[in-house]
């Protein structure tokens, strides 16, 4: 991992998920749903409008309370803005209480992967009503006993926290160091906010907790304004967050997040692409997931990047510790019980959103599961989940008629040739392929990957995947 600044983003999302968890990448399990009596946002489909003084309200509040605006709401901003100008009306927006249960809702979700009760929103509505401790309640909860038992040990604990505020594990020396403070008297508390209070930790805190709200972008290269930095600094999250919001303009107001593993990882590069500068596409995709895995990611990472829609696409991974920790259950049951919590949590952290389940891929002859299955899991989950969560075919274009696996298929007129044709594999019977699957039977990338991630080379079968994805997104905005 590289220097503070130019940390790795494949890296940065991976540990982000370890971090978030409190203990491992698998994670413990996260709440059913929240217990809080703040009414539910109203549905984002209305958030859609093409006047500019519209677009600047509705952008209002979707970066800071994390819905459209209500009709009377719309009337009252509309005359702020008009009267006081943006940079008012965003401020009073996040100090206002649903801006402030919001940003408790949020800073619960980081911190504890659980959203509050009734009664903890209720408290840190009113403790956060003095912007000047946003912060210092992000730091408490951080040192509080359910995040040091979460973390399993204090090690552990220390190093999610050296992660969260640096991006970086501690050395022997570093743990040595925070251990000596604890032991002397330093509360777990004063540890986590002298951790946020290093020059790392606050960059990190303000690229977290203000910039992915701001823009849907998870972005850990990218310093933040001064201004709002040094309003990070002074612990103000809320004043932050609308003076980056202000300062922004209006903002793509649609936004979707990508869920899953390899496949959907090698795809997401093409996905962003196709989907246009009209759409904010934000991945979290990581290599080698399960569901199990990527949920205590997915719940604050809904929260955080406010998505109108979550695309969801798993091949069936099902090697990993998480997966490993029910042996007498099938895969498809492991994976029927984690999307159906997943499906809770996203309700929780962002009502409203939609949910797109994307069919796998089929893999060549030999590997060890059948993705045909989790396909027969697709259409059985959506057709008993309310109307937000749908199916999408994945497999459009990458295998034969009768939807068995394929190292190649004739090229599309409409791939993309760029600077270079894109229609380069062999000839079969006087018909030009492309290659559509990687050597191993299983993956998209026919070269190299950054990261295990997007693909380093033009790799047709992730583009067209990444076609699929972008024509599922699309049907839910």
């Amino acid at each position: 991992m590289r220097g503070v600044r130019g940390v790795s983003l494949a890296v940065a999302v991976a540990m982000l998920a370890v971090v978030i968890a409190g203990c491992s990448a698998g994670g413990g399990a996260a709440p059913a749903g929240p217990s809080s009596t703040h009414a539910a946002p109203a549905p984002r489909t209305f958030c859609r409008s093409t006047n500019p003084l519209e677009r600047t309200i509705e952008g209002l509040y979707v970066s800071l309370l994390a819905r459209c605006p209500r009709p009377s709401e719309r009337v009252a901003t509309r005359a702020d803005v008009t009267r006081r100008g943006v940079a008012v009306a965003a401020t009073t927006l996040a100090g206002s209480a649903d801006g402030r249960a919001r940003l408790a809702l949020e800073l619960y979700l980081i911190a504890l992967a659980r959203p509050p009760t009734a009664s903890e929103l209720r408290s840190a509505t009113t403790i956060l009503a003095d912007s000047t401790k946003g912060v210092a309640f992000y730091a408490a909860l951080l040192g509080s006993r359910e995040a040091m038992g979460k973390a399993g040990s204090t090690a552990t604990w220390l190093d999610n926290l050296s992660f969260r505020f640096s991006a970086k594990l501690l050395d022997a020396k570093g743990q040595a160091d925070w251990r000596g403070r604890l032991a002397a008297g330093t509360t777990p508390t004063q540890v986590a906010q002298q951790m946020a209070d290093t020059s790392a930790g606050r960059f990190f805190t303000a690229a977290l907790l203000v910039g992915v709200p701001a823009t849907g972008r998870i972005n850990f290269r990218s310093p933040l304004e001064p201004a709002v930095q040094k309003l990070v600094d002074r612990g103000e999250l809320g004043p932050a967050r609308a003076a980056l919001v202000a300062s922004l303009g209006p903002q793509p107001q649609q936004r979707a997040l990508l869920s899953g593993d390899s496949i959907a990882a090698q795809a997401a590069g093409y996905w962003r692409s196709i989907l246009g500068p009209g759409v904010v596409g934000q991945s979290i995709a990581i290599p080698s997931f399960a569901a199990c895995d990527e949920r205590p990611l997915l719940l604050p990472a809904a929260a955080l990047s406010r998505p109108d829609v979550v695309v969801i696409s798993y091949l069936g991974n099902h090697k990993t510790a998480c997966m490993k920790a029910a042996p007498r259950r099938s895969v498809v049951d492991r994976y029927r019980d984690d999307l159906l919590a997943t499906f809770r949590d996203l309700r929780a952290a962002q009502p409203g959103v939609r949910i797109v389940l994307v069919t796998p891929l089929p893999v060549a002859k030999g590997a060890d599961w059948a993705p045909d299955d989790l396909v027969a899991l697709d259409h059985e989950l959506a057709a008993a989940a309310r109307d937000d969560v749908t199916v999408a075919d994945g497999r459009k274009d990458l295998t034969t008629p009768t939807g068995a696996y394929t190292t190649m298929l004739p090229c599309l007129p409409d791939e993309p040739r760029a600077t270079a044709p894109r229609c380069t594999g062999p000839v079969v019977r006087g018909v030009r392929q492309n290659v559509l699957r990687a050597p191993d039977g299983v993956h998209l990338c026919l070269g190299t990957s950054y990261g295990n991630l997007t693909c380093a080379t033009w790799s047709p079968g992730a583009w067209r995947f990444a076609r699929n994805l972008a024509a599922a997104t699309r049907s839910q905005l």
